[in-house]
């Protein structure tokens, strides 16, 4: 993903953002909130009468449909354009002291699986433009200084890997958060206006990427840690946002906090252009769970982390088990 908008610096980077950030602005965020909101609660209604259930059932199938409907995959083929990205998400992530041959040439055909698929959505948007996200993408082609095909498919995979998984992480980690304290949740219930609040909360205290990587740009020191030109530096942003000086308390979990002084979407020229769909996704989740379930608990004990990687968060996702409102149950 060297060659992407997360790799790149400007004037690249400043190119590739221009054509893209218009499929993120709010109004059209916005206009996507009442599918995300019909989605999500298509979803629960399968999930939560049966009081338990791994939570990815839901997470899942909710950000990569948002991703599907947001790229203009027709119906028929979400259950396929699915099934090739989570084959694509788990060949793409790269674990330290695992890079096996064996792996590189999995990686290489769920790429090529993926490109295929995508290739014949390309040509059928060529000859039949909508308005979505991928016939975008194909206007941009036409404009001087415009996306080249490589571009563009790459365009598609960043939009499904930093896109639909990270989110996914973030809808686990605060439902587990949210399972271990029951006092913040009966804040939401009434304090409703604090659900903004709580996302960026979520985001705070675990984010969806441990760290970044950045190269350095002349002889400097960071910490009394020497880092010369060309050094790779791993920055981590999750020790940044429990930082004590600048936030108050930081390793406890506070939803009343002012939001927005994160870095979970990173900061500067590499903000997260998906960031405000991020956070509709997780709002949408919050406001219908409360709406839909009374009382919930996760597995105690420690979050289930992928080994050995260094950048995306990657959380195996938690069983829950609801009492849906209405059934007078304590869990």
């Amino acid at each position: 993903m060297s060659d992407t908008l997360i790799g790149l610096d400007p004037p690249q980077h400043n190119r590739l953002r221009r054509l893209v950030t218009p499929a993120f602005r709010p109004n059209v965020v916005r206009a996507l909130r009442p599918r995300v909101e019909a989605i999500s609660r298509e979803l629960l209604d399968a999930a939560v009468p049966l009081r338990d259930f791994d939570f990815d059932a839901y997470a899942r199938p909710l950000t990569e449909r948002v991703i599907a409907e947001l790229l203009g995959i027709q119906p028929g083929d979400r259950e396929r354009y699915t099934r090739l990205s989570m084959v694509l998400e788990r060949s793409v992530g790269h674990f330290l002291g695992q890079d096996l041959p064996e792996e590189q040439l999995a990686a290489e055909a769920a790429f090529a699986a993926y490109a295929g698929y995508i290739g014949g959505v390309l040509e059928s948007r060529r000859e039949n433009p909508g308005d979505d996200f991928i016939s975008d993408l194909l206007r941009a082609t036409a404009e001087p200084d415009g996306l080249t095909e490589h571009e563009l498919l790459k365009m598609t995979i960043l939009l499904n890997v930093a896109g639909a998984t990270t989110t996914q992480t973030l809808l686990a980690t605060t439902v587990l958060e949210l399972s271990r304290r029951p006092e913040v949740v009966e804040l939401l219930r009434g304090r409703r206006e604090l659900v903004p609040n709580a996302v960026d909360e979520a985001l705070r205290f675990h984010g969806t990427t441990h760290s970044v990587s950045r190269i350095g740009t002349r002889d400097t020191e960071i910490g009394g840690c020497p880092v010369h030109e060309g050094d790779t530096v791993l920055l981590n942003l999750q020790a940044a946002d429990r930082d004590p000086a600048v936030f108050p308390d930081a390793g406890a979990f506070d939803i009343t906090r002012p939001t927005g002084r994160h870095l979970a979407f990173a900061i500067g020229a590499h903000y997260c252009a998906g960031a405000a769909l991020a956070r509709t996704e997780a709002a949408v989740f919050l406001e219908q769970w409360l709406d839909r379930v009374q009382a919930f608990s996760c597995p105690p004990g420690p979050l289930d982390w992928a080994p050995g990687r260094l950048s995306n968060i990657i959380l195996d996702s938690p069983p829950v088990h609801v009492e849906p409102v209405g059934t007078g149950g304590e869990v």
